[in-house]
């Protein structure tokens, strides 16, 4: 939502199974959530994205980014860290609809804007899943083109393609093993 000023960040760098996430916090508010190949790709992007801010410790944000990792490794699991998002209200407006779509599912760029009661609006759509800054958490991946390919994605088709398979394998009656919070993928990362 536009209007809140936030003068810092705080972020954190972690290892899931899909890469390096980067998480963004302000007042125990996630306002980012990245993945990526490389911590210093990621830092680089969020000083893209916010760069009249300045970005700090990783210590306060440690706690939000176990909570993003075990989201991102269990996608049925609530997250308990608030997003905050930042865009129009257009674009706020498809975030909440793509979260309501269920794991191992998929809409269309059609079906997204008739389901937020603008079904001309299929092109901003598709334009609102490329500026979300909360990736995974706010399934745009979820979000196909009319014939069913998988359309494009903000971090790469490959990546897009790796959620819906692991979704789908989830919804199918495989479960994944319990993700271990000892684990490297809860360490920080460098690059």
């Amino acid at each position: 939502m536009p209007g809140k000023y936030i003068p810092s960040l705080d972020v954190a760098f972690g290892l899931s199974s899909y890469g390096v996430i980067a998480a963004a916090v302000c007042d125990g508010e996630l306002f980012a959530v990245l993945p990526g190949d490389c911590r210093t790709e990621l830092l680089d992007e969020l000083l893209h994205l916010f760069p009249n801010i300045t970005l700090t410790s990783e210590k306060r944000a440690a706690h939000a980014l176990s909570d993003v990792l075990q989201s991102v490794e269990s996608p049925k699991r609530t997250l308990k860290t608030p997003l905050h998002m930042l865009g129009t209200e257009f674009q706020c407006r498809v975030w909440r609809y793509l979260q309501t779509i269920p794991v191992g599912q998929t809409r269309t760029y059609a079906e997204v804007a008739e389901g937020i009661g603008q079904p001309g609006a299929v092109r901003a759509v598709a334009n609102a899943c490329g500026t979300n800054k909360l990736g995974i958490l706010i399934p745009c991946h979820r979000v196909v083109r009319s014939d069913g390919s998988l359309g494009g994605y903000r971090w790469g088709t490959e990546l897009k393609e790796r959620l819906l398979a692991r979704e789908q394998e989830l919804t199918s009656g495989d479960s994944l093993r319990d993700v271990d919070k000892s684990s490297p993928r809860f360490q920080n990362i460098l690059c």
